[in-house]
């Protein structure tokens, strides 16, 4: 995949709302991110929390 949406890409998402890019992250770098959000909901995380917004019910 070159990176870059194509006008028929373009053309689609005008007309759907959506286009699909296909596999853009390895079975790896998703498991990766799911383990951050994981870090980051549960509060453990090294990140500064008093600058994230996250909406409780």
């Amino acid at each position: 995949m070159s990176g870059l949406i194509t006008e028929a890409q373009w053309e689609q998402y005008e007309r759907d709302g959506y286009v699909k890019l296909g596999r853009i992250a390895s079975d790896d770098e998703l498991a990766a991110l799911q383990r951050r959000i994981d870090d980051i909901m549960l509060g453990v995380a090294p990140v500064d929390y008093d600058r994230m917004l996250m909406q409780c019910s």
